[in-house]
């Protein structure tokens, strides 16, 4: 039996994922279905936690999404008000790959060796590049003397 804690953590944190993206949402594109989502990030860190490989966390993840983009075509279909479907339907359909999929890989990063030792330090090392990255960047744009916090939403200006 694997340890549930990091289940537990990557569970919480997928949520937390998808409550902040769609707060970032631009206001034009109109407020997403944060339940949905939230749900939808579940079944992706959930359905990582049942696979028993690589193969079928691959094909639990597609089936997952596949049936998740389901209500998320209905709600653009039904309720959806915004007017922006482009940018909505990037966030709504494109955020659980972005944030539940690649959250999920941390599961499976532990089962690298079915087990081992091998799993968790692929897992530590990941942990560690993504926090090394994160505060290069941060040192790179304090030492410019920029000292202003950037708002996530002016990555979004300029892209939409």
């Amino acid at each position: 039996m694997r340890s549930p804690w990091l289940t537990i953590l990557v569970f919480l944190l997928a949520v937390r994922g998808i409550l902040e993206l769609y707060r970032m949402v631009p206001p034009t594109a109109g407020p997403l279905p944060a339940v949905l989502g939230a749900f939808w990030f579940a079944a992706l860190v959930l359905g990582a936690q049942a696979a028993s490989g690589l193969t079928s966390f691959l094909l639990i993840s597609a089936g997952v999404w596949s049936i998740g983009a389901f209500p998320a075509t209905l709600w653009f279909i039904a309720p959806y008000t915004g007017g922006r479907y482009p940018i909505a339907g990037i966030y709504l359909l494109a955020g659980p790959i972005y944030v539940g999929f690649l959250l999920a890989h941390s599961l499976v990063l532990r089962e690298v060796d079915g087990g081992g030792e091998i799993g968790p330090s692929w897992l530590s090392f990941a942990v560690l590049a993504a926090f090394a990255n994160d505060t290069g960047a941060f040192y790179t744009v304090r030492r410019s003397g920029d000292n202003e916090p950037v708002d996530p939403r002016m990555t979004i200006v300029f892209i939409a």
